[in-house]
């Protein structure tokens, strides 16, 4: 039989026990709360380091904790690694000005940042493709055209848009124009081309397309008639076909009209 005392000396056993475990478990506690603030303390100083560098490239530099932070220059091989995209004042302007294509339209945005509208931009190029003209849609135009910065008509090449400013004919949508020096396009207008054959003197009407047949100059009111294939002045005395009818083209290039005219056939 188990007397009290051995009891005793049993309890008192496990309660050792138990206290030595509850000490163990204490400190270990102790050790990892420990542990974890040296981490996180470890962790804030990195934190706060990495806010006070900006990566460029390859290098760092430490721009310090003050609110005026200088970013270096950087050339177009360095990458910037960052929450925020930095670059330098001579990239925001390559990027906030030139041409940009949208699909099969052209734009141009100016130095101050806003698009080309309504009138014509000078690329500073030395060639014909130097000036160039956007529409109230801010969209390069081609082709004929009228500017609403003076009124008056102008041809922008077909394919590149680059404004015509030497003297010429240019074919467009069908139709021949008259490009004078300087990029007006004829309009209500005879010229003289200075050619040495008989192919010399053409007229554009209102609308600037040259006129081909019977017509009334809006210069002086006279009628005349224009070679139905080359839309050359006749200005020779002779007989005119035109439409199925017949005209007489009196010597300087005028339509007879009201009169009558002795061929001396």
């Amino acid at each position: 039989m188990i007397t009290n005392l051995g009891i005793n000396l049993r309890i008192k056993k496990a309660l050792m026990i138990l206290a030595t475990i509850t000490l163990f478990l204490l400190i270990s506690t102790t050790c990892v709360l420990a542990d974890e603030d040296e981490m996180e303390s470890e962790q804030i100083e990195n934190v706060n380091a990495d806010q006070n560098e900006i990566i460029v490239g390859e290098g760092h530099q430490s721009v310090g904790t003050d609110e005026s932070i200088v970013i270096p220059s950087v050339t177009e091989e360095q990458v910037l690694v960052m929450s925020e995209p930095v670059v330098t004042a001579a990239a925001v302007k390559e990027k906030l000005s030139g041409w940009i294509e949208d699909g099969s339209n052209k734009y141009y945005i100016k130095e101050d940042g806003t698009y080309a509208k309504d009138e014509q931009i000078d690329t500073g190029g030395m060639t014909n493709q130097r000036f160039f003209y956007f529409g109230a849609d801010c969209i390069l135009v081609k082709g004929i055209y009228q500017s609403a910065e003076n009124g008056i008509w102008y041809y922008a090449d077909a394919n590149t848009g680059g404004i015509k400013t030497s003297a010429g004919f240019v074919d467009c949508n069908g139709n021949r124009y008259y490009v004078t020096r300087g990029g007006a396009v004829a309009r209500n207008i005879q010229i003289d081309t200075a050619d040495a054959t008989n192919q010399r003197f053409f007229y554009f009407g209102a609308d600037g397309i040259l006129v081909k047949g019977i017509y009334q100059s809006a210069e002086n009111d006279i009628w005349y008639y224009a070679d139905v294939n080359t839309g050359e002045i006749k200005t020779s005395a002779g007989f005119a076909d035109c439409n199925g009818n017949r005209y007489y083209v009196t010597r300087g290039g005028a339509v007879a009209r009201n009169i009558q005219i002795d061929t001396a056939g």
